[in-house]
């Protein structure tokens, strides 16, 4: 956890540098929850469809040249003797702007877990990219965003897709709904005496704010 407030002090400097967009938003991933995960010698494993995680994100973009754009997101996933929770921390570069944008960058992961007695951290750097579809005359796009890391016995993949809708021309300023599909796979073999082959998917749906 103190890896993980150390990240969000040095991220958040970039908040508070002139930008040129600035959003925040929080919802629920309705989720399943399959497989196994170790930690020295505990270990538990999972079959659950029914799990109901609270997310909050946030990004920053600006127009400062060769400093990226910052995207952080948080999620906590809670069974019985098992909790894991997640910090993605996005520094990316917006290279193509129309109707159709691309994102790429680096998505520094720390997951933290608590498997029975025991815990653990992990900080898995990722490839990532995104990309926006933004039909002409409608408020809405079409988001989606990957980043994987996968190197000898280590493979960890988070994958979503989402339709955002703007709001704003009904109410006034800048809310949006956001519904998707997020798939996440994380296998780890004894890492910081981590062990896990665990699967994470599901709908989940969001309100955010956009300055």
């Amino acid at each position: 956890m103190k890896k993980m407030l150390v990240i969000v002090g040095l991220l958040s400097s970039f908040l508070f540098a002139d930008f040129i967009g600035f959003g925040i938003g929080g919802g629920v991933h309705f989720n399943s929850l399959d497989g196994t995960a170790s930690h020295k010698s505990d270990s538990v494993s999972f079959n659950s469809e029914d799990n109901a995680d609270n997310y909050f994100w946030a990004y920053a973009e600006h127009p400062v040249p060769l400093l990226p754009n910052v995207k952080l997101r948080y999620q906590k996933t809670s069974e019985s003797d098992f909790e894991l929770t997640q910090l993605d921390s996005t520094l990316y570069y917006e290279i193509l702007s129309n109707i159709v944008s691309l994102d790429v960058g680096l998505n520094f992961k720390l997951a933290d877990l608590t498997i029975g007695s025991g815990d653990g951290a992990l900080i898995l750097p990722m490839a990532y990219i995104g990309a926006k579809f933004s039909p002409p005359f409608i408020d809405a796009q079409i988001v989606a965003d990957l980043s994987v890391l996968s190197y000898s016995d280590t493979e960890v993949r988070d994958l979503s897709i989402a339709l955002h809708y703007d709001l704003s021309g009904f109410l006034g300023f800048d809310l949006g709904l956001e519904v998707g599909y997020k798939s996440q796979t994380v296998e780890v073999d004894d890492i910081s005496n981590i062990e896990a082959d665990l699967e994470l998917s599901g709908m989940f749906t969001s309100v955010y704010f956009n300055f």
